[in-house]
């Protein structure tokens, strides 16, 4: 179990309660749980990309890595000849990265709508990949 604060994310004196052992997010304010909310594996997983590993965003091929459970240098392969392969087919739809990146939607569609009980959403920035940020009803 872990806690993830970030003074422009959440309200003042909340933390988030994480706990790895059962995929659960909980929102504590002033010491008592006012929200909690559990997750799949595959969307706990890339959802701890922003809580743990590396801030607020991740990269396209960190996402994809995590949600298919490859080693990160193969996704970053993957995602390299798709965007290579739509540039040569001047792909206006960038039709192969599309292909590839879908797990990675799946999964976000997926726990949406539970992380926005939080507050919270996810963003994909064009050319980078993900942003967690604070999610206005």
């Amino acid at each position: 179990m872990y806690y993830f604060t970030h003074d422009q994310l959440l309200p003042k004196n909340t933390v988030l309660q994480i706990d790895d052992d059962t995929g659960t997010l909980s929102l504590v304010q002033a010491g008592e749980c006012v929200i909690q909310q559990q997750f799949t594996e595959p969307e706990f997983l890339l959802l701890n990309l922003f809580f743990r590993e590396s801030g607020v965003h991740c990269t396209y091929e960190e996402a994809l890595a995590e949600c298919i459970n490859e080693p990160l240098v193969v996704c970053q392969e993957r995602l390299h000849a798709a965007r290579l392969k739509d540039e040569q087919e001047e792909s206006l739809t960038r039709e192969a990265f599309s292909v590839e990146i879908q797990p990675v939607r799946t999964v976000l569609h997926e726990c949406r709508e539970r992380l926005r009980t939080f507050g919270l959403d996810i963003a994909a920035l064009l050319h980078y990949g993900y942003v967690l940020f604070q999610y206005n009803k």
